[in-house]
């Protein structure tokens, strides 16, 4: 088994039914990214996207086709830490929306604090040229559901579920990972509907057990 940090640096294939993906990541090495060396990796990665870091365990494989890649079984996923890393993650597709141009422009007002500001005081993005109110009522609920899906999947992890059931979770369980837009001002119906998630994903979890025995 081996264990890999490094970047997202581009999605070539995802399937929308099942999250397996196939993404370019550009390793890290001594603390220091490489400019020129990317590696392929491929496995069930949901809510992964381009700039984002990760850390990726998994076993090395050759395919006939496309050569040599991990195929990963569990992965952490962080944040971007630079101001290059924060603009290629918000120009990923990530918001529907938010393309290079308005990324650019968000990262340039805010800089390194970007994704800090849009999560804690995203009424702050009226600040930003450019970025109307549609715009940030999309981006609030984007991140939101974003971070949803990286709290179910850390919750899973802890569990020690398999990217495979996990991945039978995330397609069928019947709560909403979406809270209201307006979430940050009403953080206990939030927190509640979190809880009502993750008790649902248990139940489910225990009858995708019992099945596969």
């Amino acid at each position: 088994m081996s264990t890999l940090e490094g970047s997202v640096e581009n999605i070539v294939f995802r399937n929308e039914d099942n999250h397996y993906t196939v993404a370019r990541f550009r390793p890290k090495d001594s603390g220091r990214l490489f400019r020129d060396d990317l590696m392929t990796i491929v496995g069930m990665l949901p809510g992964v996207h381009v700039g984002e870091l990760l850390s990726v365990e998994g076993e090395w494989e050759k395919d006939p086709k496309y050569g040599r890649q991990l195929h990963v079984t569990s992965f952490v996923q962080r944040l971007p830490a630079s101001v290059e890393g924060i603009t290629r993650y918000l120009s990923s597709g990530l918001i529907k929306g938010i393309g290079p141009k308005k990324a650019k422009l968000i990262v340039e007002q805010f800089g390194i604090q970007t994704l800090a500001i849009m999560e804690q005081q995203p009424e702050r993005l009226s600040e930003v040229k450019g970025i109307g109110a549609k715009d940030r009522e999309q981006i609030i609920k984007t991140l939101a559901e974003q971070s949803e899906i990286k709290e179910l999947h850390l919750f899973l992890q802890t569990h020690n579920v398999s990217m495979n059931i996990a991945t039978r979770i995330y397609k069928q369980l019947n709560c909403s990972l979406a809270p209201p837009t307006s979430y940050r001002l009403h953080m206990m119906p939030c927190r509640q509907h979190w809880n009502n998630c993750a008790a649902n994903t248990m139940r489910l979890l225990n009858l995708l057990c019992l099945h596969s025995r």
